[in-house]
């Protein structure tokens, strides 16, 4: 096996963990969104 997996496995997690906050806050900003041009109101996240 290539010693890259072991090697690069912290920087690969982090990675992964970056790519999940991210799709997770663009899909709340995304449903924020749909239900403003829907006309609902939301409360304000803190």
């Amino acid at each position: 096996m290539p010693l890259g997996i072991w090697v690069f496995s912290p920087l690969r997690r982090r990675a992964t963990a970056a790519l999940a906050v991210a799709g997770e806050r663009r899909r709340a900003e995304r449903e924020r969104l749909r239900a403003r041009l829907r006309g609902e109101s939301l409360p304000e996240e803190q």
